[in-house]
């Protein structure tokens, strides 16, 4: 706050001198600053009080602004200021001293919604999808996590699925994931986490990495039949067999009007019943059966009339 004038408030002052008949009052100082880092209640750099114009008769100083300000003195020097920053009153034989000033500084911490331990990956090349896995040491405030995948040299990031998060935790919890949708063309494959809290903010984890090698085109390692299809028998084997080693398998159907859902086994004979059914059900027309195990695919064409 500004130091009251001969006869003036200060700035901001709440009071302005007034000047009658035998009586002069100096001006207030202007009010200082509370804090409001500390809340504790003190005030910081009021204003010193000013003098009289004539410094006779019943003649008055000013006061400090606040109360911490210094009192203005119409008969010697004037008060000095209480608290930092406040200015000294003035005086008629000599300025009361301003106080140090006081430098406040605020800094704002934001508490990190998630402490992550670990983030790998790791490719599996009998079942051909990657295993991802991570840790978190702490939670706050934690939605759940994105995974994102990159093919593009880490350039372009998509969504590939969700995991939810704990919540609020400070323990210890893992997380594990799979993308069996690979590229059949393989490649440097990239993967973050985007974490993302119930209030909708995120963040994203370090980039992780692996090289996934590309699909081998096969022929002749199949063979469905009858071939095409007459009645409602159909068989799908294998028939060289030095071409699997106990891969899981998928399998998807396709026509030029529908694509089936990826189905999955771990043995010849679910394949075989999953593959009767479909076709059992298969409107007439000509199919494309999608055989993948580990880094080979193989395409039969089937006729049903």
């Amino acid at each position: 706050g500004g130091g009251g004038g001969a006869s003036g408030p200060g700035i901001e002052g709440s009071q302005s001198g007034n000047q009658g008949i035998g009586v002069s009052r100096g001006g207030n100082g202007g009010p200082g600053l509370p804090d409001i880092i500390l809340n504790n209640g003190n005030i910081y750099a009021g204003g010193g009080g000013g003098t009289s114009n004539t410094g006779q008769g019943n003649s008055h100083g000013g006061r400090g602004g606040s109360g911490v300000g210094g009192e203005g003195n119409t008969r010697g020097r004037g008060f000095d200021g209480i608290t930092s920053g406040s200015g000294g009153g003035a005086g008629s034989t000599q300025g009361g001293d301003g106080s140090r000033g006081l430098v406040m500084v605020t800094q704002f911490f934001r508490i990190l919604p998630v402490n992550f331990i670990e983030f790998t990956c790791e490719f599996l090349s009998n079942k051909r999808l990657t295993n991802l896995n991570w840790s978190t040491s702490k939670e706050w405030e934690n939605s759940h996590f994105e995974i994102e995948r990159s093919v593009d040299g880490s350039k372009t990031f998509e969504k590939i699925g969700q995991v939810s998060g704990v919540g609020w935790t400070d323990e210890v919890t893992e997380y594990k994931f799979e993308d069996d949708k690979l590229p059949l063309s393989g490649g440097n494959v990239f993967y973050r986490l985007k974490q993302v809290d119930f209030n909708g903010r995120y963040d994203y984890s370090d980039i992780t990495a692996l090289r996934v090698p590309n699909v081998h085109f096969t022929k002749g390692v199949w063979r469905a039949y009858p071939n095409p299809i007459e009645g409602s028998e159909f068989n799908l084997e294998l028939v060289d067999l030095t071409q699997y080693q106990d891969e899981t398998i998928s399998l998807r159907v396709l026509s030029a009007h529908i694509i089936s859902e990826e189905n999955t086994f771990i043995n010849l004979q679910e394949l075989n019943d999953t593959a009767y059914e479909i076709m059992a059900n298969a409107p007439a027309g000509l199919w494309i059966f999608e055989i993948q195990w580990g880094n080979k695919v193989e395409r039969i064409k089937v006729m049903k009339r």
